[in-house]
């Protein structure tokens, strides 16, 4: 159970007279068992729920004091494991249900468009996935997938006054979709060093048709020090029922389609005291989904933003300060930008809206002894870009939000044998004032803290 008064999520620039706190609260309940009837059978059945209640606002600098959500979602299923000689077979099915309402009735405030609105959207879906392990020698093993999902969905949305077609109601009849995915990888451990890893598969979506994808990942370790590696993978993610037939739905939606490239070496020392790592990556993908709003027409909705590529490198390292503490360190540097069409002609700008060119995080952990863990972390957020739409002038306004630092500390301390735990997590020890969504607030010093109990 978690229950919070929140803050107020929204910067309150526009002045209102009166503001309020965003609540926040969630029951969850979540069940699980094993079973073994013989050493080559393990079932494992298992059920999860969860209510969730809270208040949001109209949007970035713009208060709300009767705008509520509600989401109930509950997942049940049954995973099993058969041993078949040298081979590992694992069945999973999981049936998911999930309910989100969200209502505005603007009768403390009316600072949206609209005096009263609500949307309704229901979905569900089975997911069954069977996969097998083979140990086709002792340097090659082989995994073999096929999984199924079928979902369907139930939208329903109202406002008061009315805009565009309204009311409307969707019912799952028209809100379904299937898909069936193929999938094999095979993994060889050379002796000499050199491993490989090759995967492909195949989905088979009832809206979008066929789509491979594909990973090629080699690497080579040079006298169990220095390992070279490689990864070349691609990707492709479809519209969701609600980005596809919601009230900013575009059915003309096209799946996002994407391939990255990285390359790197990783150091271990002899005494493995320390390990370093450096990567560099870069990434092409097509036909962006993204929000887009037309001052022209008032009209907002999903639509496909042409291409996208990023680029950047990745530094890890880790140092063991004794057996029980460890020192690690990291640093990002990230950039991209975005073709697109404007005025019958192609653009590209740098586009990474709410992500930094750089940051850099510190985190030093130590097991003080057998019952006594703590760590804390230092992390630098650089400047970024950011884009948020002004409910005033209905436009787009862009700007730059400044960087951040942030202090967390994590400590927990064990009884019985380390079957019980007390534990506390404080974070933003230094009340650092920051933004990551222009318009909205973000949380000050805050720490929670619980037990933990291990049967």
């Amino acid at each position: 159970m978690h229950s919070t008064k929140g803050i107020n999520e929204t910067i309150n620039k526009n002045n209102f007279s009166v503001t309020d706190k965003d609540k926040f609260q969630q029951n969850s309940f979540q069940l699980g068992s094993g079973i073994k009837p013989t050493d080559k059978i393990y079932i494992q059945p298992f059920f999860r729920y969860s209510n969730i209640k809270g208040d949001i606002d109209q949007g970035a600098f713009t208060d709300e004091l009767d705008y509520t959500y509600s989401q109930k979602s509950w997942q049940a299923g049954l995973r099993n494991e058969f041993i078949l000689g040298k081979s590992k077979l694992i069945i999973l099915y999981s049936y998911n249900n999930i309910n989100r309402l969200y209502i505005d009735d603007s009768l403390k405030s009316q600072n949206g468009y609209y005096t009263y609105s609500k949307g309704k959207y229901k979905g569900a879906e089975h997911f069954l996935d069977t996969y097998i392990h083979f140990d086709i020698s002792h340097n090659m093993k082989l995994t073999t997938e096929i999984d199924i999902r079928n979902s369907n969905s139930y939208q329903e949305y109202f406002t008061i006054p009315a805009f565009g077609p309204n009311p409307y109601i969707l019912s799952p009849d028209s809100l379904k979709q299937s898909q069936i995915g193929l999938y094999a990888a095979m993994n060889w451990n050379s002796p000499s060093g050199f491993n490989l890893e090759l995967g492909g598969r195949v989905n088979v979506h009832s809206e979008y048709g066929s789509h491979f994808v594909f990973n090629v990942n080699p690497s080579y370790l040079v006298n169990k020090q220095i390992k070279l590696f490689a990864n070349l993978s691609s990707a492709y993610r479809t519209p969701s029922l609600y980005q596809l037939f919601s009230e900013y739905g575009n059915k003309e939606l096209d799946p996002e389609s994407g391939i990255t490239g990285e390359a790197g070496v990783q150091y271990f020392s002899p005494n493995n005291k320390f390990t370093g790592r450096a990567v560099a990556f870069g990434r092409k993908v097509s036909d962006v989904i993204f929000f887009f709003y037309n001052p022209v027409t008032f009209t907002s909705q999903y639509i496909n933003q042409d291409k996208q590529k990023d680029h950047g490198l990745e530094l890890e390292a880790s140092y063991k300060i004794t057996n029980a503490t460890t020192l690690k360190a990291f640093y990002t540097y990230t950039t991209g930008e975005i073709t697109t069409r404007q005025a019958g002609k192609d653009t590209t700008y740098n586009n990474l809206l709410r992500r930094p060119k750089s940051s850099i995080g510190l985190n030093l952990a130590s097991q003080v002894n057998k019952k006594f863990f703590i760590s804390t972390n230092i992390m630098s957020t650089g400047k970024r870009k950011d884009a948020y739409f002004d409910n005033t002038t209905f436009a787009t306004v862009y700007t730059t939000l400044k960087s951040y630092v942030l202090w967390d500390i994590y400590a927990e301390y064990g009884f019985i044998k380390n079957k019980l735990k007390l534990f506390t997590d404080l974070r933003n020890i230094t009340n650092s004032k920051y933004t990551e969504i222009s318009g909205f607030n973000t949380l000050g010093f805050n720490g929670y803290g619980g037990i933990l109990f291990s049967f």
